[in-house]
């Protein structure tokens, strides 16, 4: 999907400015409000996890087709040195993974990535079939 041209580009926005381009791009689908709200609140953290442990600059492609809405938060930062934070349970003490957490428990799909321009969460709401 991310090869299409994106309909939304933002550099470091705020957690709030996300949500909205994500709710925006996404009342343009099919997908239903359980699948837009659980990508708008996997964003709202990504996007917070960026601005709080990456390093700028944070910026959010939005990529939509009828049925699907991708959006891709990257920094200029490592990331986590496990991809798979979030995957399992987060301790109540924890001092980080809540957030990825969270987004692993909201979206279709979650995929940590990381290359020489730094880090990456891909995030992914699909039209639920029929």
């Amino acid at each position: 999907m991310s090869t299409r041209e994106p309909v939304t580009e933002l550099t470091d926005p705020s957690p709030a400015a996300a949500r909205r381009a994500v709710a925006d791009a996404a009342a343009r689908t099919n997908l239903g409000r359980h699948e837009i709200d659980g990508l708008v609140l996997g964003v709202s953290e990504v996007v917070a996890n960026a601005r709080r442990h990456g390093a700028p600059p944070v910026h959010v492609e939005i990529h939509v087709t009828i049925a699907a809405v991708e959006v891709r938060v990257s920094d200029a930062g490592r990331g986590p040195d496990d991809l798979a934070v979030g995957e399992g349970l987060v301790a109540p003490d924890a001092t980080s993974g809540r957030g990825l957490w969270l987004a692993r428990r909201s979206c279709a799909e979650v995929a940590l990535l990381t290359d020489s321009a730094g880090f990456s969460v891909r995030l992914t709401a699909r039209e639920r079939p029929a």
